[in-house]
């Protein structure tokens, strides 16, 4: 595997993670707030 697509996967990896986090913070956020 080229550094190039290491790259592109751990960009891809962390965006993911990012929507993850922030959807659960924004369900969070609706369920709390009511």
């Amino acid at each position: 595997m080229t550094r190039a697509l290491k790259f592109i996967a751990g960009l891809l990896l962390f965006t993911a993670a990012m929507a993850v986090i922030y959807g659960w913070v924004v369900i969070g956020y609706a369920v709390v707030g009511g």
